[in-house]
């Protein structure tokens, strides 16, 4: 298998996996929404989507800790 292959069957297998993860936020704010409220169900969102932003981007702690394990690169955690 080629690297090209190998990267192609990693992102397909992603896909089905991130779908279903938003279908379940979905399905959770709609919940809350008939159960809760409006209110309730829109900050669940906003919150779900600025921490699945944030997670992507590797913003935080967590991203240049893991960058000092794996790569030995401290630039994150010495800014």
């Amino acid at each position: 298998m080629t690297t090209a292959a190998i990267t192609q069957t990693g992102t397909a297998r992603a896909i089905p996996g991130r779908s279903a993860l938003i279908l379940a936020a979905l399905i959770a704010i709609a919940t809350l929404a008939l159960f809760g409220g409006a209110r309730y169900a829109l900050l669940l969102a906003i919150g779900l989507g600025f921490g699945i932003t944030l997670e992507g981007l590797r913003f935080g702690f967590a991203g240049p800790w893991r960058a000092m394990i794996l790569r030995r690169e401290p630039a994150g955690i010495l800014a």
